[in-house]
């Protein structure tokens, strides 16, 4: 289903580009390399967050420090 999907994008890129000149074409792509790769790191440091604050509470938890009553706020 993968194989397919990718192929179909593609086929569909590449037809739908097929006219544009390589110069405006490439700083296009460019452009949106760029943005995909901020996305994507931006998904993974997000995860990576709830990773780490996942640790803590399991070593606050196992040290006794941390119990299962709610914030006080006030």
């Amino acid at each position: 289903m993968g194989i397919a999907l990718g192929y179909t994008l593609h086929a569909l890129i590449l037809w739908t580009f097929r006219r544009a000149t390589p110069r405006r074409t490439t700083r296009h792509f460019r452009m949106a390399q760029t943005v995909s790769a901020a996305a994507m790191g931006l998904g993974h440091g997000l995860q990576d967050a709830r990773k780490t604050m996942g640790v803590i509470v399991l070593a606050l938890v196992t040290a006794g420090r941390q119990d299962d009553s709610p914030c006080a706020s006030g």
